[in-house]
């Protein structure tokens, strides 16, 4: 795998990032350095908006409840430059949705991302990236997870399993999608943040492999997000107006025996918003299998502990645990992901006492077959002493079809739930939404 083939592995996780979700099912070749107009989307749908707890307004606004049909549009466009042991790329993504009958709830959203990779001699390996967007709920709604954008990738078996499983990358494009900076992306965006959303996150990678037993990984990030005034919705409004968070992490990864591999990674984060300022740390022990050559799992857990700087409410204390987990099946047509997380604390500086994310992706794409079939679904749930409870759920369904050299058609279905109490205030939305894409892509799929 080439860098000029894994350079681009931000375009197609930005293309899916706009409304063309499309790009996930296909890999694309670099043909040249400089500008190129990526993708160009139309599409046409249908959505039912419904709040059961009327006391939900005041965070959305003027809510166009029931029906109506939406249409939009977006591009991908960007510049990309190739060297021997490096790669850069920037990519943007504008994108419009509107309304029929509820025009106030016209948006125009945009999305930027920024990739640096550079081989440092034949052991060390850097990765650079920054992302940032301006979404509204629904554009939310169409963007896909990291394990969706992971599945889509044209990787093996080995290379799927040792990039989920320890971190070490021998294929490019994997280790864009998983060391990359994500969105905001959570279930829970309609209930902690409203309408619009201003995100953004830096992160870096650095990565040592000693032999093919032994690794070492470091890592940095930042983020921001920030809500978006809109539809008569104030910032003051909403659970948290603002938060800024950055971690560290250091970890290895030893191979047993050629199918097990034994980990150890230490973390250490810091959450800022009006509610809090504290610091999680966890130290997670960790070990994966292989199955064969289709499947793989990994088990992980360890203790962690939250020290506040700063709280309004009180946070747990004493030593905490976290647990996850990762399952994984590929084959040249099919593959099946899940993951699940339990950590303490949250990431947007609620005072959760804990949150629990889960997700899942499946996708099957057969060699010549001009047909795509994916779907994903995530689940978050945050509860703490001032949560009676708080759930989020995504569910997405895609069947793509190419049409031609250029064009291809995408049908997408998508369910957001999202309902709980926080302080004693109802938060409940729902909605159902259907659509389908017209997309023309500067290459042809492969």
């Amino acid at each position: 795998m080439s860098w000029r083939t894994g350079a681009l592995t931000s375009v197609a996780v930005l293309i899916a990032g706009g409304q063309a979700l499309w790009a996930q099912s296909f890999e694309y070749e670099a043909r040249r350095d400089g500008f190129h107009i990526y993708t160009a989307t139309v599409y046409t749908g249908y959505s039912s908006l419904a709040l059961p707890n009327a006391n939900f307004n005041y965070l959305l606004g003027a809510v166009p409840t029931g029906g109506d049909v939406l249409t939009g549009g977006s591009l991908s466009l960007g510049w990309t430059h190739f060297g021997p042991r490096s790669s850069f790329s920037i990519i943007y993504n504008p994108s419009y949705q509107g309304f029929v009958q509820n025009s106030q709830w016209n948006a125009l959203n945009h999305s930027l991302s920024l990739n640096f990779n550079r081989k440092l001699g034949s052991k060390w390996a850097l990765t650079l990236s920054g992302a940032g967007a301006v979404n509204s709920l629904y554009q939310s709604m169409f963007t896909p997870s990291t394990l969706s954008n992971a599945a889509a990738v044209p990787a093996t078996f080995d290379e799927l399993a040792s990039a989920m499983l320890s971190g070490r990358f021998t294929n490019d494009q994997l280790a864009g999608v998983l060391t990359g900076s994500p969105g905001l992306g959570s279930p829970d965006q309609a209930a902690l943040y409203g309408n619009k959303v201003l995100s953004g996150s830096l992160s870096s990678s650095l990565s040592y492999t000693h032999s093919r037993r032994f690794s070492l990984r470091f890592g940095a990030s930042a983020n921001r997000y920030q809500v978006l005034n809109g539809q008569g919705t104030g910032a003051a409004q909403a659970v948290v107006p603002r938060s800024t968070g950055g971690s560290a992490t250091a970890g290895m990864t030893y191979s047993l025996t050629p199918q097990t591999d034994f980990g150890l990674d230490a973390t250490s984060t810091r959450t800022s918003s009006v509610i809090q300022d504290v610091y999680m740390s966890r130290a997670m022990v960790s070990l994966a299998r292989r199955i064969g050559n289709r499947w793989f799992m990994q088990g992980r857990g360890g203790p962690a502990w939250i020290t506040p700087l700063r709280q309004t409410y009180q946070l747990p204390q004493g030593t905490q645990y976290a647990f996850g987990g990762s399952l994984g099946y590929k084959t040249s047509i099919q593959s099946l992901m899940a993951t699940v997380d339990r950590s303490p604390a949250d990431t947007y500086g609620t005072a959760a006492g804990y949150t629990l994310s889960v997700g899942g992706t499946y996708r099957r794409h057969r060699p010549g077959s001009p047909w795509t079939l994916s779907g994903s679904v995530q689940q978050q749930r945050m509860r703490g002493t001032i949560y009676e409870e708080l759930d989020g759920w995504v569910a997405t369904a895609i069947v793509s079809r190419v049409l031609g050299f250029h064009n291809s058609m995408q049908f997408t279905y998508t369910y957001l739930k999202s309902s709980g109490t926080y302080l004693g205030s109802p938060r409940d939305i729902e909605v159902h939404t259907g659509q389908v894409a017209f997309v023309w892509a500067e290459r042809p799929p492969r």
